[in-house]
């Protein structure tokens, strides 16, 4: 996975994170002291980077997906995790192939897979991701990707290489792009989230 760009921003969130962090390291400072546990000085430190750490991964893969954060404004990213199937029309050839993406999202990290399914043509990695919010509760998905060809099954020159591709996510689940790569080929992409 690797980080993405979003048209929200995360600052108020991670200043959030810092205070809850800040909060538990001194319950902790406190109890280690009231109990004689070892020097305050020593613990404090190590407790604050220690429970950051914690918060923050917790938030980055379970929390941000929870309502009562999105009410309070704490997160503002669009969910657009899950896997879509349907369709990738050439603009080469014009041939319909059924395709499959499967989106990977945490708070902070995203990956995008495609992948041709008959035949088994090729798969795409995203190597850059933008998540952006519409209004409507629609999503617009922006990547780069890099394809390899799996080659018996492919065309002889197709080769490997990169191209860029945007859907756009609506609440019922419905995809809709397009993409260009660097071989010269375009198309566009009828989706539909399966889970």
């Amino acid at each position: 996975m690797h980080s993405y760009s979003t048209n929200t921003s995360r600052l108020g969130t991670y200043s959030v994170i810092a205070a809850i962090s800040v909060a538990i390291a001194v319950l902790i400072a406190k109890l280690t002291s009231h109990y004689n546990l070892g020097p305050t000085w020593l613990v404090s430190p190590p407790a604050l980077g220690g429970v950051y750490g914690i918060v923050y991964a917790t938030v980055d893969k379970i929390l941000w997906k929870w309502t009562p954060l999105r009410m309070f404004g704490l997160i503002n990213e669009m969910r657009v995790y899950g896997v879509y199937e349907g369709i990738v029309i050439s603009d080469y050839n014009h041939k319909e192939l059924p395709v499959r993406i499967e989106i990977n999202q945490t708070w902070t990290k995203i990956l995008v897979q495609l992948e041709v399914l008959e035949p088994e043509l090729s798969a795409s990695c995203s190597i850059t991701t933008s998540v952006e919010g519409m209004g409507n509760r629609c999503a617009r998905l922006t990547y780069t990707y890099r394809n390899t060809p799996n080659h018996g099954i492919a065309d002889d020159d197709m080769q490997g290489h990169e191209g860029t591709g945007e859907l756009i996510i609506k609440p019922n689940g419905t995809a809709r792009g397009r993409y260009f790569n660097s071989r010269g080929r375009k198309g566009t992409l009828r989706l539909n989230r399966s889970n």
